[in-house]
């Protein structure tokens, strides 16, 4: 019999655990065809480093409450070129511990890891199956109607405005909030506060952003209300397609040569101090929206662990693939699972489309329908004098 093998890849969500609870609870149906599960240390720089651990026994009770990578993540770039040295190191660990299925859970850098390993092996002619299982909050990966981790983070964000607007509106004369929420290239989780009564402005970087026309519409929003909230995207654009933050900060680029992002909340915040003398405030979600467990969306985690069962299912026959989800019905919610080939996935970026954008600070109703069914019901998490329990680290 041949062994398994999971690694996780990119940036954690608050359910990317939840998918490898799958992985492992499926796996242990199938003890007839896979005998052992492994676990790669840091994503594939385990692979590379022969740092494998052996989890077919883990005790996974408290996994669905975890977040963050619980076997470790990494970042690093695979060659596109399929003669580098660091492939041998790869195939020789895959082959030293018997692998013949592999699970890659991550985002769209991920699947790229994955389609770049699974191109290799069937260069090679090595029968070792491979599978793509999604993850982001960005909710950004082609060939998926939305992606495991996405919901978690919407529910965040749209209760954590929905307090925050409360708060706001203790004192008669307010003043500009700004609050900055992720999403490198696409809007989906900023348009999200469109489910949040009294967010006055919603940047998303699917509408180019220009500065002055952004100071009218705040001093005109302010002038009426007397305070202004606005719900912007990290990775907001001008028309020359900069990102406004990289144009006020000097950005570091990650092991995947995107531009760190975060701060644009505070640049914007300093035009209105500035040039229309108002009070305000820049708050950044930062890394609450994809670690705020507690608040996890049950349909969220119920449907990352589908996809990680799903990928063992579909490894027993398929390779080269990504898991998927397509949705059959939104006014009574339904999926159906299914596969896409890796190429798709791999580093394509889905935007927010045009139908859910209503002019240039604003979402069209319609996006409702399409998020409410992905933060439904509650899991509950076990906690001990207060304070949640968690799975241990692997790493």
């Amino acid at each position: 019999m041949k062994n398994a093998l999971v690694l996780q890849s990119g940036g954690p969500t608050s359910v990317i655990n939840s998918s490898l609870y799958g992985v492992i609870e499926e796996v242990n149906n199938h003890k007839d065809i896979i005998d052992r599960l492994y676990a790669s240390k840091y994503g594939i720089d385990g692979l590379i480093n022969d740092e494998l651990i052996d989890i077919t026994s883990y005790d996974n009770s408290n996994l669905i409450n975890t977040p963050g990578a619980i076997i470790g993540s990494t970042r690093h770039v695979l060659n596109a070129d399929i003669n580098d040295h660091l492939y041998d190191l790869i195939i020789n660990n895959l082959i030293k511990y018997n692998i013949g299925y592999f699970y890659i859970i991550g985002g769209n850098d991920s699947m790229d890891t994955a389609n770049k390993m699974s191109i290799y092996l069937k260069d090679k002619n090595i029968d070792i199956k491979v599978i793509g299982i999604p993850k982001t909050i960005d909710n950004d990966i082609e060939g998926i109607d939305h992606t495991p981790g996405f919901g978690s983070a919407a529910k965040y964000v749209i209760n954590a405005l929905t307090l925050l607007k409360e708060d706001m509106s203790s004192y008669k004369k307010g003043r500009v909030t700004v609050v900055e929420i992720m999403g490198r290239d696409s809007g989906w989780l900023t348009a999200c506060a469109k489910l949040v009564s009294s967010v006055d402005l919603i940047i998303v970087p699917e509408v180019p952003f220009d500065m002055d026309d952004f100071l009218i519409k705040v001093e005109e929003i302010y002038k009426k209300k007397q305070s202004v909230l606005v719900c912007v995207s990290e990775g907001i654009k001008n028309s020359n397609n900069e990102y406004i933050s990289s144009l006020y900060f000097k950005n570091e680029h990650d092991d995947f040569n995107h531009i760190q992002l975060g701060g644009v909340s505070h640049i914007l915040t300093s035009f209105i101090s500035k040039k229309l003398k108002l009070n305000v405030r820049a708050i950044e979600l930062n890394l609450l929206q994809r670690c705020f467990s507690i608040l996890n969306s049950k349909r969220d985690v119920m449907e990352a662990i589908d996809c990680g069962k799903k990928a063992v299912l579909y490894s027993l026959s398929e390779s080269g693939k990504m898991v998927t989800m397509k949705r059959s019905s939104s006014k009574e919610y339904n999926i159906d699972f299914d596969l896409v080939d890796l190429n798709i996935s791999a580093n394509n970026v889905k935007k927010l489309p045009n139908k859910y954008i209503s002019g240039r600070y604003d979402i069209s109703d319609s996006y409702k329908e399409y998020v409410l069914p992905l933060i439904e019901g509650e899991i509950y998490p076990t906690y001990e004098n207060g304070i949640i329990k968690l799975s241990k680290k692997l790493y």
